[in-house]
């Protein structure tokens, strides 16, 4: 967002989203290890 408010980054917004999504390989997660433990944590989390 930085580059927005300076202007250093010509074309608006699309072309800081493409500049993002071309530039940052996104990660993805999954929760690994005794499946009650993530279990116990979504319970806090959300109730039940």
């Amino acid at each position: 967002m930085q580059g927005r408010t300076t202007d250093s980054v010509e074309g608006g917004l699309p072309r800081l989203r493409a500049l993002i999504r071309d530039t940052i390989r996104l990660e993805t997660y999954e929760p690994a290890g005794d499946p009650s433990a993530w279990d116990a944590a979504e319970r806090r989390v959300f109730g039940g």
